[in-house]
């Protein structure tokens, strides 16, 4: 089991390349879904931004203040698609390219958390990508963030994704 590269409140991240953006995670439960007995997982969620002080006139890149903070408390989410999205990361990580991955269970199917990433055409290194998240439900009906990241920020987020899955176990 890997610790975790940066400390975090949650179990699984997604850092920016850059540093001042990230998705957090953590699983809270697992069960059985009682219409076609899918494995789905109750998760915390959260997009978090650090950006310069809009209230100074001095430009700094150093102690970033929070610019905004997403928390999504009650997430459902598909544990096959999370396992799927981890194997095409690993992929990914060999060899780049677009993707997108929709964590979204059969039943219930209120809620959508989708991973996009995007690879920029005038990009001159392939590893980079522009990562998208979605989210989208009944009382938070759509938010979109993106943020640059590249192959060490993947391979940490799958890293710890994978470790948070083998916590959590399986649904009986």
């Amino acid at each position: 089991m890997a610790d975790q590269v940066f400390e975090s409140p949650y179990q699984w991240n997604l850092y920016s390349s850059a540093g001042r953006t990230s998705l957090g995670g953590t699983f809270l439960r697992t069960w059985r879904s009682s219409k076609g007995g899918f494995e789905l997982i109750l998760a915390e969620i959260s997009i978090r931004s650090l950006w310069m002080n809009r209230s100074s006139e001095n430009i700094s890149f150093h102690n970033l203040p929070e610019d905004f903070t997403v928390t999504l408390s009650q997430v459902i989410i598909s544990r096959q698609h999370v396992e799927e999205l981890i194997e095409e990361l690993d992929h990914w990580l060999d060899s780049p390219r677009e993707l997108s991955k929709s964590l979204r269970p059969p039943y219930p199917n209120d809620q959508d958390l989708k991973f996009n990433l995007r690879l920029a055409e005038q990009q001159t290194k392939l590893e980079n990508a522009t990562c998208e998240v979605e989210y989208s439900g009944i009382a938070f009906p759509s938010g979109t963030w993106s943020f640059g990241v590249d192959q060490s920020c993947i391979r940490i987020f799958v890293s710890e994704l994978r470790d948070s899955l083998e916590k959590l176990g399986r649904a009986a």
